[in-house]
């Protein structure tokens, strides 16, 4: 014999599963803190002698970065934070000259997401 579910199991199950679904309050803040030519050791959390005790707070209440590595220009390092992936993989090994090679392209590849994309994607307002 086949079991069809009736319209009133099927309406619980249907609230069920979208109380399941996570609000918008679950979701965790999401804030990028992006500093150009900032050397490893210039936080106070990371032994500088130049206070900076609002982002020693943030660090005493979050994660600290250990083991990060970073392109050593700009453009390079930035489509690495947009995309998560190493930046040539995504066409912007060295700035925004097109050399015609691959990994030197000087533009994001439009077939890897951002990460903006991809929270927008989650239901983030992204800025």
């Amino acid at each position: 014999m086949r079991f069809i579910p009736s319209f009133p199991l099927l309406a619980c199950m249907a609230l069920w599963l979208l109380s399941t679904v996570p609000s918008p309050a679950d979701k965790p803040n999401i804030v990028l803190i992006l500093a150009d030519d900032m050397g490893w050791s210039d936080l106070g959390c990371y032994g500088s002698e130049i206070p900076t005790p609002h982002l020693d707070s943030l660090a005493a209440q979050g994660m600290l970065a250990t083991r990060c590595y970073t392109a050593s220009r700009c453009s390079p390092s930035r489509a690495s934070i947009m995309t998560g992936c190493e930046p040539h993989k995504v066409d912007v090994g060295l700035l925004d000259d097109d050399s015609g090679r691959p990994g030197y392209r000087g533009r994001l590849n439009p077939d890897i997401p951002t990460l903006p994309e991809l929270l927008k994607k989650a239901g983030y307002r992204t800025y």
